[in-house]
Order: structure tokens, then C-alpha cells, then sequence
């Protein structure tokens, strides 16, 4: 059985987890198989978030707490000798985590975006601002119907699509996809993007939009800022602000008016090198946050010291998006079981 994401070390095994099982984003799915291999063994399993799990009332608390603890006590009625920590994408969330009692740390899923895949290109800018966000009603599209707004999308909710596209295309919206209308059954789909062509009308516009007002830390967000776009943001939770730097990101309320308005105030501001250098900046300061989670991990259980940065080439992935059977990713495990003194040191050599 398949299961999405990657061996980071193999003395503790740790393995991070991207793919959730659809209905609760606590859940890494299929890991039975995966578990079973280490029955008898500690095991650290990383679990992202991909929807924002912060709390604004105690009932919500209560749920939330609820809802992970007992799904942890169920695993460790099979695994008792796994452990299951959480990548939170906000310090708010961490914080949060942490008072439920809940194992967590501080790691935006948007850390592991691969920079090369987006980069500043010498283009005209042929829009304002560009969305790429899902066609559904919660990225609020039409947030930026009084904007010239080129729009990128993977996916399609047909009443969104019909409500809010299609009555705002050649006026301020158009869309970088190729659409397909079934005539028979009056349906719209859309074709994908390759990497290149992506970066390229990213890099068409002066302002990225993010105007979502809950979700998680959005891919999007880290894509435009590594292409060198400003962002406008709405007033939001989920973590998306991790990366953000007030000289280049905007936040408003929900209104039309105001995303009209920070675009134009922004699309002045053009200093694509200056975006992408800060956000580098901190995405290195991200995975040193994330490096040493995983070296106290390692310390905690056998004493020895790790450098995760030396390792980082050798193991890095896209968003740490790996599909493949669970027999192929104990090969990577035994990669690193493998290769593991050469980025060990024992502690009795640092006294």
C-alpha cells in the first residue's frame, strides 16, 4: 500500500507524513503497514497540518483535543512505542498544541517548497496582481473583482466557478488555463500548468493575492514571494503569515475595495531580488528551527548529535511529497540507517 512522505533519519526512525486521511488532517493515511514494520520499535511519525487546527473557544478547544488525543490513544493501543508529533504551521498553534498536552513543533509546511521551482523572471508585467488559488468559495475570488486579476487554479467547484468567474472574465479577471465546457453536460474543467509556465505568469503580475480568510499556511503564498511578487493578504488564520515581511506584504479586511487599493499601492514597490533574498532568509531560519527539533528527537533517545544541515541535500523533496509503497520507503530507511555515522557525533567527544 502507498502512503505520501519521507524517512528524515533512521536511529530513531523518523518519518514525515503528507498525506492525511481525507476527513480528519490529524490522520496521517494507510500508516498500518508502515507502523507494523516497527512494532517493536520507537517511532516518530511527523504529522503536518494542512487546515488550521487553532482554537477560539473553549468548546472548540475541547473538541479539537479531543479529536487528536483519542486518535493517539488508539495508535498506541497497537504502537505504544511510536510517537506522534505535530507540525504546527503558526507559533499560535504551537502554543496551543503544547497547553492541550499535545506533542507538536514549530514547522510551516511551506518550508519545504522547493525555491528553484520558483525564481523572478525579466518579463513585463501584464497584470496587477495574480490569484492562484483553487476555484472555491472560500478563496472568496471575488475579493478581486474590481482588480485586473490573472487566475490560476488546480481545481474547479462549478457553482463558484459559474457565480463568481465566469461573470467577472474580460472584465478583470482572466484565466492562465486552458477551460474545457462540456456542452452536453455543462460542466468546466481546466487543464493543468507545467512548473515553467507557473513561474512565468506568476512572474506576469506585480502582486500575488491571498484572500482566504481560514485554511493552512498556503502553498500559494511562499510561491509568489519566491518568485519576487508583493502579496496582499486578507486579515486570516492557518499560518500563511509565517513568511511574510510587512515591506512587501500588505493585510486588509475583506473588502474589494481594500485588495483594489493595496495592489495599487504595492505594484509601486517592484524589487523582485529584495523579495526573494528575505523570504530565502527565512526559509533558512525555518529549516534550522526544523533541524533542531530533529536533532532533540535524536539526543532525547540515544545520545548522539546529528547534523540535519549536512544531511538536508541528500534527503530534501518538493513539500516532502513522496508516493510510493511503504517496502520503497524502507529503502530509503535503510539508506540512512546506512549512512548514518557520517553525520553522527557522539556526545562523549563534546565534553
Amino acid at each position: 500500500m502507498k502512503i505520501t512522505g519521507k524517512f528524515l533519519w533512521a536511529d530513531p526512525p523518523i518519518f514525515y507524513g503528507t498525506n492525511f486521511t481525507g476527513k480528519k488532517d490529524h490522520e496521517i493515511a494507510n500508516l498500518d503497514e508502515l507502523e507494523s514494520k516497527f512494532i517493536d520499535d520507537i517511532l516518530y511519525l511527523l504529522i503536518p497540518l494542512w487546515w488550521s487546527r487553532e482554537w477560539y473557544s473553549l468548546d472548540s478547544e475541547n473538541i479539537l483535543t479531543s479529536e487528536i488525543k483519542s486518535w493517539i490513544a488508539a495508535r498506541h493501543e497497537r504502537f505504544p512505542k511510536h510517537h506522534y508529533v505535530y507540525c504546527c504551521n503558526s507559533l499560535v498553534e504551537l502554543h496551543q498544541f503544547q497547553l492541550a498536552g499535545i506533542d507538536a513543533i514549530i514547522c510551516n509546511h511551506n518550508t519545504f517548497s522547493d525555491p528553484d521551482l520558483y525564481k523572478p523572471l525579466n518579463i513585463s508585467k501584464a497584470y496587477p496582481a495574480v490569484y492562484n488559488a483553487q476555484f472555491v468559495s472560500w478563496k472568496r475570488h471575488y475579493l478581486a473583482a474590481k482588480t485586473k486579476t490573472l487566475l490560476l487554479a488546480h481545481s474547479i467547484d462549478q457553482d463558484c466557478f459559474r457565480n463568481v468567474i465566469l461573470p467577472n472574465i474580460d472584465k478583470n479577471f482572466t484565466i492562465a488555463n486552458p477551460i474545457n465546457h462540456n456542452q452536453e453536460t455543462d460542466i468546466y474543467s481546466l487543464a493543468g500548468i507545467p512548473w515553467e509556465s507557473l513561474n512565468k505568469c506568476l512572474n506576469s503580475a506585480s502582486v500575488g493575492l491571498s484572500l482566504s480568510a481560514l485554511e493552512g499556511a498556503n502553498y500559494s503564498s511562499i510561491e509568489y514571494l519566491l518568485a519576487g511578487l508583493s502579496v496582499v493578504t486578507t486579515v486570516n488564520r492557518g499560518g500563511r503569515d509565517f513568511f511574510f515581511d510587512g515591506r512587501f506584504v500588505l493585510t486588509v479586511e475583506p473588502e474589494d475595495y481594500f485588495v483594489r487599493e493595496a495592489v495599487y499601492a504595492l505594484s509601486k514597490y517592484n524589487n523582485p531580488a529584495l523579495v526573494r533574498l528575505e523570504t530565502l532568509n527565512k526559509l533558512d531560519y525555518a529549516l534550522s528551527l526544523f533541524f533542531k527539533s530533529l536533532e532533540r528527537i535524536v539526543f532525547h533517545e540515544n545520545k548522539k548529535i546529528v547534523s540535519f544541515e549536512k544531511l538536508w541535500p541528500y534527503i530534501k523533496v518538493h513539500k516532502m511529497h513522496v508516493d510510493k509503497e511503504v517496502n520503497d520507503h524502507l529503502a530509503d530507511y535503510f539508506f540512512l540507517n546506512d549512512v548514518k555515522d557520517q553525520f553522527t557525533q557522539s556526545t562523549r567527544y563534546i565534553l
